[in-house]
């Protein structure tokens, strides 16, 4: 999804929130960011069309910037 805002793209995989951003060389760079960042038109979207849950919303809603260890273990879900 894009925020039509800013252009910044929003993706969603296995729980965790993901941002993407334009650089410079024409690429994109996305991580992890907690679910407080997502626009809340996105996010309404995304639960509406079962892409997200409550329940991963709500775990994790914030965090720590340098703090991003449990969007590494979701990995082994």
């Amino acid at each position: 999804m894009i925020d039509e805002n800013d252009g910044r793209r929003y993706a969603t995989a296995r729980g965790v929130a993901f941002e993407a951003k334009a650089t410079q060389d024409g690429t994109w760079h996305g991580y992890p960011i907690p679910w407080e960042k997502v626009p809340a038109k996105i996010l309404h979207g995304w639960i509406e069309a079962k892409k997200a849950n409550r329940r991963d919303v709500k775990k994790f809603l914030a965090f720590s910037k340098d703090d991003i260890h449990w969007a590494l273990e979701t990995d082994d879900r």
